[in-house]
């Protein structure tokens, strides 16, 4: 049968959450709305809840979804780089020229991930040969590909409208946001 096991502190805190035999996830989620949200997706893994649960769930399915999806995406982003963060930390990391990933270049990827619009689809995250860290929107038809390189330095490259287009930008926050938001509505609309 489902149980839920909350924590000694707050019970918003999900520490365990058992549904059945096949199901056993557990969390360590307060009650935010990224949290709530991943605590609502397995919800939708699971067949059977008790009513303590079903409540919980419940009121994390009424949360604002454009917020919580923003946020739920910007979590994931974080994981894929520290995933890139962990794996391309040394010289060699793919053949024996590829360029270690700087902690420079691994922070402007952090920042550049809180500038993604709300509107836009997941990027693909990759890191290059170079020591860069690409984000990719592709569409299927057209892409941008924008790239944090070392120095502050942006270089993107896109296929929008059937034109190709290229360039270089220096990091600056605002820039950089508004630089995402022009070729991303394009890509988009």
């Amino acid at each position: 049968m489902s149980q839920l096991v909350q924590g000694q502190n707050t019970a918003p805190n999900f520490v365990a959450y058992e549904a059945g035999e096949r199901l056993n996830v557990a969390l360590a989620v307060d009650n935010t709305p990224i949290g709530k949200a991943f605590v609502a997706s397995i919800a939708y893994a699971i067949t059977s809840v008790d009513s303590s649960a079903a409540r919980y769930i419940d009121s994390a399915n009424r949360i604002d979804t454009s917020e919580v999806k923003s946020g739920l995406v910007r979590t994931l982003l974080n994981a894929e780089l520290r995933q890139i963060e962990e794996e391309c930390a040394e010289d060699g990391w793919d053949t024996p020229t590829s360029k270690a990933v700087s902690k420079e270049v691994v922070q402007l990827s952090y920042n550049l991930i809180t500038l993604i619009p709300r509107f836009s689809a997941d990027p693909e995250i990759m890191a290059e040969s170079d020591g860069a860290i690409s984000f990719e929107w592709n569409n299927g038809a057209e892409y941008f590909i924008l790239s944090v390189n070392p120095n502050d330095e942006l270089y993107y490259i896109c296929k929008l409208g059937g034109k190709k287009s290229r360039g270089c930008e220096d990091y600056s926050q605002e820039e950089t946001r508004e630089l995402l938001r022009f070729f991303l509505r394009r890509l988009y609309q």
